[in-house]
C-alpha cells in the first residue's frame, strides 16, 4: 500500500464554495464531484500545496483561512489529507483539464451531488457544517 499526502483545498468566495467535476479520465473517481485537491509535493508545506493546487487547477488566487485537522483516507492505498480553507477574491476560475465541470455552492448542497469519497470531512475539518445528508446520499462509497 503506498502513502501519500494529498491536500484538498475548500475554496470560498462569499459564503459559496468551488465544486469541480473530476474529468472522466482522471485514475481516482472519475465523473465524481469534489474540492480542489493534488499531491503534496517533496519539501513543500500542505499550504504552499494548496495554494499550487488552486492556481494550477482553476488559475485563481487567495489567501489561506484556515488549516484543519489531518485525516487518513484508505483504499488501494493510504492517503493523509490535509483539508485548507482558502478564500479568493474573484469566482471566475479557469478549469484545467482535471475538470470536466465546475460550480459554486453552499455547503449543505454536496448531498445533491455524487461526490468523491470523505467530501463532508473535508469541510468539517475547517470548520464548516454541510449539515446532515437526505436518508439516500449520493457520496461514493469505497
Amino acid at each position: 500500500m503506498n502513502e501519500l499526502k494529498v491536500v484538498a483545498v475548500i475554496v470560498e468566495f462569499r459564503g459559496k464554495f468551488l465544486f469541480a467535476k473530476r474529468a472522466n479520465y482522471m485514475p481516482r473517481h472519475p465523473g465524481l464531484w469534489g474540492v480542489i485537491s493534488g499531491v503534496i509535493e517533496k519539501n513543500e508545506t500542505p499550504e504552499k500545496a494548496a495554494l499550487r493546487e488552486l492556481f494550477e487547477e482553476t488559475k485563481l488566487k487567495g489567501e489561506i483561512e484556515k488549516v484543519g485537522k489531518e485525516f487518513v483516507v484508505e483504499d488501494s492505498n493510504r492517503y493523509f489529507v490535509a483539508p485548507i480553507l482558502v478564500k479568493v477574491e474573484s469566482r471566475k476560475a479557469i478549469l484545467n483539464s482535471e475538470h470536466s465541470e465546475m460550480k459554486w455552492i453552499y455547503p449543505n448542497e454536496i448531498w445533491d451531488f455524487q461526490t468523491v469519497p470523505m467530501l463532508e470531512k473535508d469541510f468539517e475539518s475547517v470548520g464548516i457544517s454541510v449539515g446532515m445528508p437526505p436518508k439516500k446520499s449520493n457520496l461514493a462509497e469505497f
